[in-house]
């Protein structure tokens, strides 16, 4: 169901004419039963029509993105079902926290889990492993750990927290090969607004979800960069709402459509409040922004 389209494409006119980097497609909404919902993290298809989603309750959901002559239209085909242990047995209530979602080459699904830090790997036939977490992390503040996930083009797992790195003007990031964690470069903090979600996109570049809340509803901005050699460069905004345009942004995918341009889709966590809504909402970013990056 579409909610609100023609006001998000009145109020997002006139801040992308102003930006000129992403513009806004739509917004599409659908109803949550009773429990479900509070979905943090999304990863979507290379060709855009279907995806992947964690939830705050610790539930994998799958579906289809429906669309028409390319325009996202609403959901179908879901499919819910427990994010488990490396034991297989089923998630404590206190345990379920999903928050940051990656996919690598392989399929294979990183998740991580923030109310009680833990990294997870989840493979082909739902096998399960556990990840170490970097050093640290239990004693950033309680959810203000690991809230986002990316893979870099040569494998590169990005783990990102909310928390500001001290003596910096940025939050923490770490960086991990597979083997072991080290301490990345501060993502360059701007504003109010804090990490949330993060995608590198098939032009090599990683794509950064942020947000913040405003007692009557939230801002979000999405900013791109390069990222090589373990360092940022060549920072753009792609937009910034204003306040209330969306609903509570976490997750981000970048994905390219046929026409070449890029696609930002994202999904919104709706606390589990009647007052809030679960919300996929595409952007566009113009062939022309999309260039790959510099492999030097």
């Amino acid at each position: 169901m579409i909610r609100g389209a023609c006001l998000a494409m009145l109020l997002a006119a006139g801040f992308a004419a102003h930006a000129q980097e992403a513009r806004y497609l739509q917004s599409v909404t659908w109803p949550q039963p009773s429990g479900q919902g509070g979905y943090s993290g999304i990863e979507v298809s290379a060709d855009g029509q279907s995806f992947v989603a964690v939830s705050d309750n610790g539930n994998l959901l799958e579906g289809r993105l429906a669309r028409t002559n390319g325009t996202l239209t609403g959901v179908a085909d879901l499919r819910i079902g427990p994010l488990r242990a490396a034991d297989g047995r089923q998630l404590g209530k206190l345990l379920r926290d999903a928050e940051g979602l990656a996919r690598d080459a392989d399929g294979q699904l990183y998740v991580a889990f923030e109310r009680h830090p833990r990294l997870r790997a989840y493979g082909p036939g739902r096998t399960v492993r556990d990840v170490t977490l970097p050093a640290g992390i239990a004693d950033l503040p309680r959810n203000r750990q690991i809230e986002a996930l990316a893979i870099a083009p040569d494998g590169t797992l990005l783990a990102f927290a909310e928390s500001p790195r001290a003596g910096t003007n940025g939050f923490w990031l770490w960086l991990y090969d597979g083997s072991g964690w080290r301490v990345g470069p501060p993502v360059p903090r701007r504003g109010n607004l804090v990490p949330v979600g993060a995608d590198f996109g098939p032009d090599g570049r990683l794509y950064l979800l942020e947000r913040v809340f405003r007692g009557i509803g939230f801002r979000s901005r999405v900013r791109r960069f390069a990222f090589q050699n373990g360092a940022f460069s060549a920072e753009e905004v792609l937009f910034e709402t204003p306040l209330g345009l969306h609903d509570n942004l976490e997750g981000l995918s970048v994905w390219q459509a046929p026409d070449g341009d890029l696609r930002l889709t994202m999904i919104s966590d709706d606390n589990f409040s009647p007052l809030q809504r679960t919300e996929i909402v595409e952007y566009r970013v113009p062939q022309a922004l999309a260039e790959p990056a510099d492999s030097g």
